[in-house]
């Protein structure tokens, strides 16, 4: 996957992260959880490309 897409997508999922009113509502853990972990691992996936 070319990097410049992979850092596209991760700051999608930032800007989605921060636009959460309270990430510590219990409603809103499963959508925290699910957007921190696609943050976690595009910057994995990022972190290989530039290594590569």
């Amino acid at each position: 996957m070319k990097l410049s897409i992979l850092e596209d997508r991760l700051s999608k999922y930032k800007q989605e992260l921060s636009e959460m009113k309270d990430t510590n509502d219990p409603s809103n853990l499963e959508d925290v959880e699910r957007i921190r972990k696609n943050i976690k691992f595009t910057e994995d996936r990022i972190y290989h490309c530039r290594k590569n």
